[in-house]
């Protein structure tokens, strides 16, 4: 084993005396490594050469299976000539898989599964698998433990119902379809906390939201929390008689579920979006405790320059306070699942950043013609 080698890319330490934190391994095609699912270099780092024997020290708590020509195959293939126990060695610090627009089969995805022992949230987006594909994926949960899933395709009440998890994401493309939701007769009692981020409207733009809103719950009859991205309803928040309406569809979720917390997340990049978003928090306030508004900058933003809101309120000061760290102090408007953990487990580590290794294959020499060439078309772009 000490004479396999693999080329992959590491980001760069801040610092070599503290802790990185958590480890994200990101399995995609070579041209990827080094760049975020919009291809874009986020950080810097450098290619690295190391074995699989050294790949076990890294202890990954993320893993990201992403993109077309995916070589996850090729380093299950790999991890078959080694022990069992090394493997186990490799991933026993796994508590996050990511599933994102990536070529390999499902079979593949639950082989990998297979040799994780426990997992705390689970994504998936971007795919397309047939009934069967899904159920198997669910067994291959199901032996995990998993308590968070996002997922932005696919049969997700038939997911949820299987892991009996306490937290859904409602995220990621193409969005899972308003029907799916809708027409799901049996109640995931088990769903406390519910993030609504992306939801594939079928062209139903009239009254879609308050559809959805008004079927919660019916859905969720246990839900504590709710975070709404306004996205849904427009790109920018504006108050008008389809807002109000979609505004007192959140309001009337406090009659009918034990909501302890509820938080809206809104573009607000001018005046006028600012002056709404202060409009939403005191429609909310007269149903919801401690209702606050927060407007913050993302990352990439000059931080004086405000673009999203936060709305928040609720019983819960514990659920307020985390949610708006995880949003307004990591200055991002989106929360993956892995990240969400801390709500419902204050000793999660999911959220923190870490270090990001990518690997894209065993054939280093492919694996650097592949980047050179990717940074050479970037060059090109940036000038034309």
């Amino acid at each position: 084993m000490a004479s396999d080698s693999l080329l992959v890319w590491m980001s760069a330490r801040d610092s070599y005396v503290e802790s990185q934190g958590t480890t994200t391994l990101r399995i995609k095609h070579a041209s990827k490594m080094g760049r975020n699912v919009m291809d874009f270099r986020d950080t810097a780092g450098e290619l690295v050469s190391l074995d699989l024997q050294r790949l076990k020290h890294l202890k990954p708590t993320i893993v990201e299976i992403v993109g077309s020509r995916n070589p996850l195959a090729d380093l299950l293939m790999k991890l078959d000539s080694i022990t069992n126990e090394e493997v186990s060695s490799i991933f026993e610090s796994v508590r996050s898989v990511i599933i994102h627009e990536a070529s390999c089969m499902a079979a593949t995805v639950c082989d990998f599964l297979s040799r994780l022992t426990i997992l705390s949230s689970f994504s998936v987006s971007g795919v397309d698998y047939t009934t069967s594909e899904w159920e198997d994926l669910s067994r291959a949960l199901q032996r995990l433990n998993v308590r968070c899933i996002s997922a932005g395709c696919g049969q997700v009440c038939s997911l949820a119902r299987a892991l009996n998890v306490e937290m859904l994401h409602l995220s990621g493309t193409p969005g899972v379809r308003l029907a799916e939701l809708t027409e799901c007769t049996t109640p995931l009692v088990t769903v406390k906390t519910l993030f609504v981020s992306e939801i594939d409207f079928e062209n139903t733009t009239e009254g879609a939201a308050e559809q959805l809103l008004n079927h919660i719950p019916d859905l969720f009859p246990r839900l504590e929390s709710l975070v709404f991205d306004w996205n849904m309803v427009d790109p920018a928040l504006t108050i008008d008689a389809n807002a109000n309406k979609v505004v007192q569809a959140i309001a009337a979720l406090k009659s009918k579920l034990p909501l302890s917390m509820v938080a809206v997340i809104a573009y607000t990049p001018c005046g006028e979006t600012k002056h709404a978003a202060g409009e939403l928090a005191r429609s909310l306030s007269t149903d919801f405790h401690q209702v606050s508004l927060i407007t913050f900058a993302t990352r990439g933003v000059p931080m004086e320059n405000h673009n999203f809101s936060l709305v928040v309120g609720g019983e819960s000061a514990d659920a307020r306070t985390t949610l708006t760290h995880l949003i307004v102090q990591r200055r991002s408007s989106i929360i993956t699942a892995a990240q969400s953990m801390l709500l419902i487990d204050s000793e999660s580590v999911l959220h923190q950043t870490g270090s990001l290794v990518d690997f894209g294959g065993f054939d280093a020499k492919y694996i650097q013609r592949e980047i050179e060439a990717k940074d050479k078309e970037f060059v090109q772009q940036t000038y034309e």
